[in-house]
């Protein structure tokens, strides 16, 4: 088969693979068009080889993580743990692998920043929820100043969180 077919096919091929609504299913028409007109298989473009592929992890979440993303990826449910290496395993091709990995790298980072942000949101809304703070006094009043745009982002998060609180209150144990 000539290297431009076989280009043309291969691009179709991960298309119909990994578009997304019509664009995948216009993919697949035109893949076995092509298949059919050149007398040519699925196997005869898809000559790449899955290989044992294997990704750290430090913490259960990251661990989680990346299997999530190795599933969402390869779609193989026969994903494999090296528990003393601290390591998950799976067969990926080399274009699987790249995209475990570039979504590793982004997921785990958005993750840790998101997860950041929610532990300070949690934060406020618990202190929020159980009143740990001082009473606002007139003077206080006066000297506030309007609130920015994060600030109000800020105020709307933890509201949500707060109302998922429990309502237990502190009982006084001494008179």
């Amino acid at each position: 088969m000539e290297s431009k077919l076989k280009e043309k096919l291969s691009k179709l091929y991960e298309l119909a693979k990994r578009g997304v609504d019509g664009e995948k299913v216009n993919a697949e028409l035109m893949l076995n068009r092509m298949l059919e007109k050149h007398g040519l298989t699925i196997s005869d473009i898809d000559t790449e080889t899955p290989k044992d592929r294997y990704y750290a992890y430090t913490t259960t979440m990251s661990n989680t993580l990346i299997r999530q993303i190795i599933y969402r990826v390869t779609e193989r449910t026969n994903i494999y743990s090296l528990r003393s290496y601290k390591e998950i395993g799976v067969k990926a091709t080399d274009y699987e692998h790249i995209q475990i990995l570039e979504q590793i790298d982004f997921h785990l980072e958005n993750f840790n920043k998101e997860r950041k942000q929610f532990l300070n949101d949690f934060t406020d809304a618990y202190v929020q929820k159980h009143r740990l703070f001082k009473e606002t006094t007139e003077e206080d009043l006066k000297n506030r100043k309007p609130l920015t745009t994060e600030e109000k982002q800020a105020i709307w998060r933890m509201s949500a969180i707060k109302e998922t609180l429990s309502n237990k209150t502190y009982t006084k144990k001494l008179n």
